[in-house]
Parts: structure tokens; C-alpha cells; sequence
């Protein structure tokens, strides 16, 4: 039965910034310190709250340096390897092709739209391209495919809607006033924020 096998290249992680959840960004930091690396972050989509004037950020991007992922070794090893390897990482080559987030003012809800596919920038999946196409179609034929990689981005959406419920409850009682627009603000991770009011939550949710 044919099934993916990383061939440890390293390609993926010259590709392009990884995108990691809020709880990560505050992990990686952690780690970087931990193992001496520097890195840098940007963020991507933000809700914003007129009540603190804040904006919270539920995408972050560990910025690639020199053309790499900091946390990559000269000889291609991933250096988090033993401690935490962010969820699109370990989904890699099976990866988001678009996350849309949604919103309903008039119940104070949020929520979000995420497609996947298999990533043919892979190296081991470019060599099977053709075959593929043909042979893994739907979602059950990915699991059976890739059945790691599948299960690290089903924990990624969990845990992405986990993060978005808790917004969800803080905007329904009144804590947050969200208004989606792209009002200057104040950058707050959001899992930082859900722990000012939820302080037992654990980091990695």
C-alpha cells in the first residue's frame, strides 16, 4: 500500500514562514531562548477589539532567516526535532491551501473555513505526482496515505477552533467589543489573551 515517507530534505523548510497558531509563537519564543536561536515573527489575520483597542492576532509566521527556518541546522536537521515541531510542520506535506475566517455579529460567534491539499512541493510527493492523482482522492485515502501528517492538521483545526470559542465566550459576555475592522491597535497574541481570563489553561491547549 503506498504511504508517505519524509525523506528529511529540508525543502519544506525553506519554502516560505511558517504559519503557526497563537500558542506556538509563545513556545517557539520560549525554545529559541532555550537553544540560543534567534527568530523573528510577523503576524497575519487579526480581529479587532474596541474595548482595549487591541488587535488580536490568531496567525503568526516564524520568519525565515537567510532563506531557511532558523530552527534548521546546517546539515538539514530540524533542531525542535525533541522539543515542540509546530503543527504545519508535522502536517507538512498535507497543509491549509486557504483558511477563511468567519463571523456573526448578531450572536457574537467566531468560526473558520479550512481547505487542505497535499503540497506537491514535497519532494517524496513530487516524485509520485502522477500516481497520486490517480490513487488518492478522498479524505479517507489521505489518512490511509499519510496517516501522521492527517492527524497533526485535524489537531491543528481543533485547536484553532478551541482558540476561536474561547474569543466566541469572551465576546458574548461582554469582555471583548470585536469589530473586524482594520483599526489600529495594540498586538496581542491571542492565546495570551485567553489566559488573562483563563489562567489554568495549559500552553498547549
Amino acid at each position: 500500500m503506498l504511504r508517505f515517507k519524509c525523506l528529511k530534505c529540508g525543502k519544506c523548510c525553506k519554502m516560505s514562514p511558517i504559519s503557526l497558531l497563537p500558542h506556538e509563537k509563545i513556545i517557539l519564543e520560549n525554545l529559541s531562548k532555550r537553544l540560543g536561536i534567534e527568530v523573528s515573527f510577523s503576524y497575519d489575520y487579526y480581529i479587532h477589539d474596541a474595548r482595549h483597542n487591541y488587535n488580536i492576532v490568531l496567525t503568526y509566521h516564524l520568519n525565515l532567516e537567510d532563506g531557511k527556518c532558523p530552527f534548521l541546522s546546517s546539515d538539514s536537521k530540524c533542531l525542535l526535532q525533541n522539543y515542540y515541531k509546530p503543527l504545519v510542520c508535522r502536517a507538512f506535506p498535507y497543509i491549509p491551501s486557504k483558511v477563511e475566517y468567519v463571523y456573526d455579529t448578531r450572536i457574537k460567534v467566531l468560526g473558520c473555513k479550512t481547505s487542505y491539499a497535499i503540497s506537491t512541493a514535497c519532494t517524496y510527493i513530487s516524485k509520485l505526482k502522477d500516481k497520486l492523482s490517480t490513487k488518492i482522492k478522498s479524505p479517507y485515502e489521505i489518512r490511509k496515505f499519510m496517516l501522521e501528517e492527517f492527524s497533526a492538521a485535524a489537531e491543528m483545526e481543533l485547536k484553532r477552533r478551541l482558540v476561536l470559542s474561547y474569543i466566541s465566550f469572551l465576546w458574548k459576555r461582554g469582555a471583548l467589543n470585536l469589530t473586524f475592522s482594520n483599526s489600529p491597535g495594540i498586538p496581542i497574541n491571542a492565546f495570551s489573551l485567553i489566559r488573562k481570563y483563563f489562567p489554568y489553561i495549559h500552553i498547549k491547549l
